[in-house]
């Protein structure tokens, strides 16, 4: 039998708060004359009275089962979110924005959550509260672009590290054959001094011609 086509079902009306806490009384052991005592002063719908023993466990055997596992599979995922959260702050303390840890812990918490989901429920509380599955649309949407935009921001420091890279290697080879450049120079001058040194003439006016020449290399 479909879960929501179970007779206490459409005798709850559907309703997902009287359903949770029938359920919750189910789990805490009530007997099936107590549960159907409670259906009954609780019920949207007369025309599915009374429940009898069999109805009940349809019940137990369909729907309770599915919140059972989903109760399990929310309490698990409360779990993994504050270690989720664990991470998260512990990235931000380090300077990061989230850690690889983290994004792998939310793909597995999403993961389980799809390997569970519920379409029937899906449905239900869209009907009841539609406003909320606007909201659930808004934040994930939130969050796609928060990646999108970090992926987009790191590209850019990639891309930059890289810029910066080549400019200092490019500035270190230029300065590398400007050094090589004035030792040649200085080479050349030597050469030429020892060439007039050898030469008559003024000896001072000669030291001064070629204080001036390197002086003038040395501003280069």
């Amino acid at each position: 039998m479909a879960i929501h086509q179970s007779k206490i079902y459409r005798a709850l009306g559907g309703d997902l708060k009287l359903l949770e806490k029938f359920c919750e009384r189910m789990d805490a052991g009530d007997s099936g004359r107590a549960l159907a005592n409670w259906i009954e002063e609780y019920a949207h719908d007369a025309r599915s009275l009374p429940v009898s023993d069999q109805n009940i466990t349809d019940f137990r055997q369909g729907y309770f089962v599915r919140w059972q596992a989903r109760r399990s599979t929310a309490a698990a995922i409360r779990e993994r979110a504050a270690a989720a959260r664990q991470l998260a702050r512990e990235a931000a303390a380090g300077g990061a924005s989230i850690t690889e840890a983290a994004q792998l812990q939310a793909a597995d918490m999403l993961t389980e959550v799809l390997e569970t989901f519920d379409v029937g429920m899906l449905k239900a509380a869209l009907i009841e509260k539609p406003g909320q599955f606007l909201q659930v649309v808004k934040t994930l949407a939130g969050l796609a672009r928060s990646e999108n935009e970090r992926k987009a921001l790191a590209q850019q420091a990639e891309k930059l590290a890289a810029d910066l890279k080549l400019r200092d290697e490019q500035i270190a080879d230029l300065q590398e054959k400007r050094t090589a450049a004035k030792n040649k120079i200085r080479e050349q001058i030597a050469a030429l001094q020892k060439a007039l040194n050898a030469k008559t003439g003024n000896a001072e006016s000669r030291q001064r011609m070629m204080e001036s020449i390197v002086a003038t290399i040395d501003s280069m």
